[in-house]
């Protein structure tokens, strides 16, 4: 079992997932960073693989992959997400983490078991709703597009909540051939950065909907 510091540490990146991802919340606002300057005009060849993403992403409403999560402060953690459109998402860490990131549809649930401590976040605040959405759109208002940096075998698209550029920016990765979510980063106002990378991914697996539920357990089960 990992000692406690090591837990403590492993939540702290878990939680900067869960702040960068809800922008908000879990970290105070910082100054704007140079990730959230005012998107620049996007050329037509980033327009076009833009389109080409959104094609690509809406062809399949649920997905099952292995994970590796890589924060700045030099903790890694691994698990299995699995995806289902629209708005729900479930990160399991693997043991001995205590950890479980849930989006039931309606809000996004950070649960540490250890510390039996959970937190609610508004799904429709965070970027990753735009991500879950039953269509997803990368000329939704409510998201903008700060940079698309292209490379000879990945594409990096980073984009910020529109009302709120100064607190945080999701970095959505892209394999170019053949087009692939590779994953994400994500940055929040403290400066904090994790990024997660997506490994066997199935594309319409079948998902059992409790997987997106969150029950608070029965305190009369719990070991004592």
């Amino acid at each position: 079992m990992l000692p406690f510091h090591a837990l403590r540490r492993a939540r702290r990146a878990t939680l900067a997932v869960l702040a960068a991802l809800a922008l908000a919340a879990l970290a105070l606002p910082g100054p704007a960073r140079a990730d959230d300057a005012p998107a620049r005009p996007l050329t037509a060849q980033e327009q076009a693989f833009l389109k080409q993403a959104e094609g690509y992403l809406n062809t399949f409403r649920m997905a099952k992959a292995r994970f590796i999560q890589t924060a700045s402060t030099g903790e890694t953690l691994s698990g299995t997400l699995a995806l289902a459109r629209p708005n729900r998402l479930r990160m399991n860490y693997d043991p001995p983490s205590p950890l479980t990131l849930v989006a039931n549809g309606t809000h996004l649930i950070y649960i540490d078991a250890k510390m039996e401590q959970v937190t609610y976040i508004d799904l429709d605040t965070t970027p990753l709703s735009v991500f879950l959405a039953d269509r997803i759109s990368f000329a939704d208002p409510a998201i903008t597009i700060t940079n698309v940096e292209t490379s000879d075998k990945r594409v990096e698209v980073t984009l910020h909540m529109t009302k709120d550029p100064g607190i945080g920016s999701l970095t959505l990765a892209f394999d170019r051939e053949p087009l692939a979510l590779a994953g994400w980063r994500v940055l929040d106002a403290q400066g904090i950065s994790v990024t997660v990378s997506l490994f066997n991914i199935d594309r319409n697996p079948t998902l059992d909907p409790d997987l997106f539920v969150y029950r608070r357990p029965d305190p009369r089960n719990l070991p004592r």
